[in-house]
């Protein structure tokens, strides 16, 4: 299964720069994070997320 959650309003990031990233994309299949970005993939179910943020966890 393949979840596309777009347009994050908040991405919060644990690169070394501990980067928050805004209006972003994120592509999880089969559980696992697939690609972030501002992604244009179609999935079996698409979250809207403007009002979500996503950290890691």
């Amino acid at each position: 299964m393949e979840i596309l959650i777009k347009g994050l309003r908040f991405l919060v990031t644990q690169d070394d720069d501990r980067r928050i990233l805004r209006d972003k994309d994120i592509l999880i299949k089969e559980g696992i994070i697939e690609k972030v970005g501002n992604l244009s993939e179609s999935a079996d179910e698409i979250i809207d997320g403007r009002d979500l943020v996503a950290i890691p966890g």
